[in-house]
């Protein structure tokens, strides 16, 4: 399991422009913008989305950059669905994929929703297409495994983790004593199947830097605190180490994601 998540670093405006016409691909649901089966992807094209990610993210110098995109294409091609937005020109905006897994975990049900390789240039993060994806993959998760807890799970950095929060106060990066006997079972044991994860340290190593991270504290209080939360228990996440990220979803998580959704398509209209 070696996956990771958005940095959202600040892309660089040098940054050469990957283009995508993706003309064979085949969406996963009509009606739906821009997400995409990942079967019909050809390996050039995932390489293009594997190039995108290159532009938010450094290779540590011992990552030899054929094996980091073997292991990015591996983690990828076993994935739902990924939402690719483009400009008019074909211009790749952002990535996500999405990952829908069910799980029985000590004699109980459950699913696994894994969004990794989530990237965006600043235009894109406003785009109710990331909401519509979210809503998809747990729809899909309750044709799979009805009435099953559905858990966000992932290793991911800083800024990652301040979006799920957006939407959730009881986001966890460790071992906790807010969850459940059962939930730290399952943290663990994910955990511990999580490539780079030491147990001393409950934090994940990974292949990559962040570029430019955002470093500085949010304006919102409540997002201050789940920020001083991450920093304490990983102050060395500017040098590659994440938390393993775990979170339940409830009625509140999807309201939220909503009330987001409403506002970014408001702020399109809005004039100038």
């Amino acid at each position: 399991m070696q996956t990771e998540s958005s940095a959202a670093a600040q892309i660089p405006f040098e940054h050469a422009p990957i283009l995508l016409p993706l003309r064979s691909a085949r969406r996963f649901a009509w009606p739906l913008p821009d997400l995409w089966q990942v079967s019909s992807l050809t390996a050039d094209e995932l390489r293009a989305c594997w190039l995108f990610r290159r532009g938010f993210m450094d290779l540590k110098p011992h990552v030899d950059p054929e094996a980091d995109w073997a292991s990015f294409a591996s983690w990828v091609r076993s994935t739902d669905f990924i939402w690719i937005p483009r400009d008019r020109n074909n211009r790749v905006l952002a990535t996500m994929t999405y990952k829908v897994e069910p799980l029985v975990h000590q004699g109980r049900q459950c699913v696994l929703l894994w969004p990794e390789y989530g990237y965006s240039l600043p235009g894109a993060r406003k785009s109710s297409g990331l909401v519509l994806a979210l809503l998809a993959a747990l729809a899909l998760g309750a044709v799979r495994c009805p009435g099953a807890p559905q858990y966000v799970v992932g290793t991911g950095y800083l800024s990652s983790f301040l979006s799920l929060c957006r939407g959730h106060d009881r986001v966890f990066i460790k071992e906790d004593a807010g969850m459940t006997e059962w939930e730290r079972s399952l943290w663990s044991m994910l955990a511990q199947q999580t490539a780079g994860y030491d147990p001393q340290t409950q934090l994940v190593a990974m292949k990559t830097i962040p570029k430019n991270p955002r470093t500085d504290p949010p304006k919102n209080l409540r997002l201050r605190s789940h920020w001083q939360r991450y920093q304490a228990h990983n102050p060395r996440w500017t040098d590659g180490f994440t938390c393993l990220v775990f979170a339940a979803i409830h009625p509140a998580l999807l309201v939220a994601a909503a009330r987001v959704m409403i506002r970014n398509e408001l702020s399109k209209k809005q004039p100038g």
